[in-house]
């Protein structure tokens, strides 16, 4: 959406076969709770801030390409807006919904931290003393979502506020891949961590194909009392 902020009763409509699987994994967690009556709570989050994050997302990408001075591929026209969380507000926004929330209802997970992309990038190369000129252009991605945004006041009704502002979260986040740049160094399959040749950069090749492919951005979680949250 170009503005305004989206509500949990808002009618879904994904625009690419990524964002659709995981619609269609929140209408099949529904459609649970209203056929069987089971405990299902759905949280929507947005993009997350987060260590140990795959380096093929912006910003771990950013970071380990900028740390070693290699470019840095932004779609489009690089003007995307999005709505930062950081993963430890995500974590707890989400055990919150499942401790608190009423079943058959879904939750906005909102960061409340919209910027547009180039802003980030910015904030990270001034944490790193990189410069602008790293950055470059590259095609954009079909069905790229040109903004995202989130009304979470049902969220705070159930009492839950994040606890972690943007920019304290970026900077934290920033100094962890580089003080742990080691964990993206080529490694093992059987480490789970990616796997590259130790004389190429660390660019990424899913963000210069136009679907990033599949990622773990979607998830189950079972709580106390057994209670399903979709995620």
């Amino acid at each position: 959406m170009e503005s305004g902020e989206s509500r949990e009763d808002d009618r879904l409509e994904p625009r690419s076969p990524y964002s659709a699987a995981k619609a269609a994994g929140e209408l099949l967690a529904r459609s649970y709770f209203v056929t069987y009556g089971l405990d299902v709570v759905v949280t929507e989050a947005r993009t997350p801030t987060a260590l140990t994050t795959h380096p093929e997302k912006l910003i771990p990408l950013f970071i380990t390409n900028a740390i070693d001075d290699q470019q840095l591929p932004l779609y489009g026209d690089g003007l995307q807006r999005r709505d930062w969380l950081y993963v430890a507000d995500h974590a707890g926004a989400i055990g919150h919904v499942l401790e608190h929330g009423a079943a058959g209802e879904t939750y906005n997970l909102a960061g409340n931290n919209e910027a547009h992309e180039p802003g980030v990038v910015t904030e990270l190369l001034a944490r790193l003393g990189k410069p602008w000129s790293l950055v470059r252009l590259v095609e954009d991605r079909p069905g790229h979502d040109r903004r995202y945004g989130h009304d979470s006041s049902k969220l705070a009704a159930l009492g839950w506020t994040n606890k972690m502002p943007f920019g304290d979260g970026l900077a934290a986040t920033v100094d962890w891949y580089r003080q742990n740049q080691d964990w993206c160094a080529p490694s093992s399959p059987a480490s789970g961590r990616p796997t590259t040749a130790a004389s190429t950069p660390r660019v990424w090749p899913v963000r210069e194909r136009p679907l990033r492919g599949t990622s773990a951005d979607a998830c189950s979680l079972t709580g106390a009392g057994g209670r399903l949250g979709t995620a």
